[in-house]
């Protein structure tokens, strides 16, 4: 199994028992992050989430971690670092919710998350975010949510900080689900959510979640994915030139190779991801 959906993913979230479990691998490949800032939110009841964010043109990366007070949010965390959630893109919050309980999802709401110290650029301040989790989804391994950004202006600036790989753009999230029912009922939904959702309406975005199998997935990227881990299998990003890549990759113990153009770099026992840099599109 080998299929593309085009979905509107804001950002994903790696969940880590530590945080530089996850953080420790995209500084050592050149990537700026904006440091831990506070998070507050009616779901997380004001406790402090250490966190950094890595921001793309369109989309970004999280990295993680809950405190003890915070334990549920660890519900599908059954190793040191995993990807577990999936926030997409609505520009309505409230519409979205009331399409949801008008489609027979149980107990939408909308819940407010500020961010104080947002720093992704030349231009910062607190960021303000209105989230609809989506209850009992058919994904995988994962906290589903869709997010309307109400400061986007704070992370998706002319002036963002550079990362020194060259990445640009977070082209595309690659998940394996082994049993076809499961992963055919997970497409229909996220595409019927996007719908519900108007991804479309939103600016950015990342727009392809690739769907494989596991052998399908060893065979192209030359690492076995931990399906019991988690779904999330690759991550794809687009820079400027691979010879930055390159360099830095030189500096660091990590596995790596080039194929088609790519380079791909396996960090499967860290956070069970292959991390893809190809000259952006």
């Amino acid at each position: 199994m080998d299929k593309r959906i085009h979905i509107g993913i804001d950002h994903c979230s790696i969940f880590n028992r530590e945080l530089a479990t996850s953080t420790d691998i995209f500084f050592a490949l050149g990537f700026r992050g904006d440091g831990n800032c506070s998070e507050l939110s009616d779901a997380i009841k004001g406790a402090f989430v250490p966190s950094c964010r890595f921001v793309f043109d369109n989309a970004y990366i999280e990295c993680v971690q809950f405190p003890e007070a915070l334990g549920e949010f660890y519900y599908f965390l059954h190793s040191k670092a995993a990807v577990h959630l999936m926030t997409n893109l609505t520009p309505d919050a409230e519409a979205f919710r009331a399409a949801l309980e008008q489609a027979g999802y149980p107990h939408p709401i909308v819940d407010t998350t500020i961010r104080e110290g947002a720093s992704h650029g030349t231009v910062g301040g607190t960021a303000k975010f209105l989230l609809v989790p989506v209850e009992n989804s058919r994904v995988p391994d994962t906290h589903l949510a869709y997010e309307q950004h109400c400061t986007r202006e704070l992370l998706y600036q002319p002036t963002r900080w550079q990362h020194g790989c060259g990445a640009n753009t977070f082209e595309e999230v690659t998940v394996c689900v082994d049993d076809e029912e499961k992963a055919e009922a997970m497409m229909a939904q996220l595409l019927e959510l996007h719908e519900l959702a108007k991804s479309d309406e939103c600016p950015g975005g990342l727009h392809s979640l690739r769907v494989m199998d596991s052998a399908s997935f060893e065979a192209e990227f030359g690492a076995k994915p931990d399906t019991a881990r988690s779904m999330y299998s690759a991550f794809t990003f687009g820079v400027e030139s691979l010879d930055a890549v390159r360099a830095l990759l030189e500096k660091t113990e990590y596995k790596w190779s080039e194929k088609d153009g790519s380079i791909l770099v396996d960090v499967m026992d860290e956070v069970n991801l292959v991390l893809v840099f190809r000259p952006a599109k």
